[in-house]
């Protein structure tokens, strides 16, 4: 399994990419059930031509034909259902949970509430190869599908020539690290514009926290700074060190005082690293790294790039999987992170 589901789970999906912005904006429960229930009034067809598949996703947005020649890749004026499908409820916006029972029945052909082994592959592989064409995310190979399909079953002592529940896979999905990364990584995905919104809706945030606690100031004094509820609450509770390296960023003058320009300056690569790490864990894995940096300096980098700021990140104490909030910005304050 390794490789295709270990990667970054934050996914950036370019704002050209209109397929996967398209289906990002759907809604679960309107959209997509709507889409899976015109799907099953046409009869279920496994295959779905141009004209049947605008019939299906037409009304949801005006981009369904770049949908169809973006998931037919082989060109044979045709699109599998369970791929579609499996894509639209991936990218959508709504729980796991209620994802879940979307894509459930959908791969039951018994109608028995409970998935054999065939049917578990055909729902993995349907799933990572829709998003390979959309997103441009590894897939799996056969062989990859088959283990992630029996690490399931051996989760729960299922044999193979039995079924699964649907809690089976809800519970599968909570406890397998690589299974919960995969999930974890369209369960967030954004697009680039919308993560660099984010960013700057946060430092707006901070910036009006600081006037607040300057009263209208231009300055404040590093322990006000320090040591404010409110700010510390917008920054995502910095602890000491983090606080250290902050203040080196914003090039805290020698009597103390925290400039608001500088204090705003500070922020973006702070905000990048914060937005990025949606769990608000302090630390990314080393496979977020390229993501960081394609959010900071709105490009994505080059491989060499990004292999020079790990060599780098961890001669500041990063490890081969992780790099910590504080290193990031010591980057910055080295001038080796490049920001928009």
């Amino acid at each position: 399994m390794g490789s295709a589901l270990s990667a970054p789970r934050f996914v950036l999906i370019d704002e050209q990419e209109a397929v996967g912005l398209g289906m990002r904006r759907l809604d679960l429960d309107t959209d997509v059930r709507r889409t899976v229930a015109i799907w099953e009034e046409l009869g279920a067809p496994l295959g779905l031509t141009v004209q049947s598949f605008l019939a299906t996703t037409g009304s949801l947005v005006d981009a369904s034909e770049e949908w169809f020649r973006a998931m037919d890749t082989d060109r044979n004026h045709k699109v599998d259902v369970f791929e579609m499908l499996g894509t639209m409820v991936a990218l959508a916006q709504g729980t796991v949970e209620a994802k879940l029972e979307v894509l459930f029945p959908i791969v039951d052909f018994s109608r028995r509430q409970r998935l054999n082994f065939d049917e578990v592959q055909i729902l993995v592989g349907s799933i990572c190869r829709g998003l390979h064409k959309v997103t441009g995310s590894p897939t799996l190979t056969p062989v990859e599908i088959q283990e992630v399909s029996r690490r399931l079953f051996d989760s729960h002592n299922v044999r193979y020539d039995s079924e699964i529940t649907s809690r089976h896979l809800q519970r599968f999905l909570r406890e397998d690290m690589e299974a919960r990364a995969f999930v974890d990584r369209f369960q967030h995905a954004v697009a680039l514009p919308a993560a660099q919104s984010e960013v700057q809706l946060r430092q707006k945030k901070q910036v009006a926290a600081f006037t607040s606690e300057s009263r209208g100031q231009s300055t404040l004094s590093r322990a006000t700074v320090a040591s404010s509820e409110l700010l510390g609450a917008e920054l995502l509770s910095p602890v000491k060190d983090e606080w250290d390296v902050l203040f080196n960023c914003m090039g805290v003058d020698s009597d103390g005082l925290v400039r608001a320009d500088r204090f705003e300056a500070a922020l973006r690569p702070w905000n990048v690293f914060c937005v990025v790490d949606s769990g608000n864990e302090r630390f990314l894995s080393m496979k977020e790294l390229s993501v960081a940096m394609w959010v900071s300096s709105g490009k994505p980098p080059s491989e060499d790039e990004v292999t020079a700021m790990e060599i780098r990140l961890k001669g500041l104490g990063g490890s081969d999987v992780k790099f910590s909030r504080k290193s990031w910005m010591q980057l910055v304050l080295d001038g080796a992170v490049a920001v928009a």
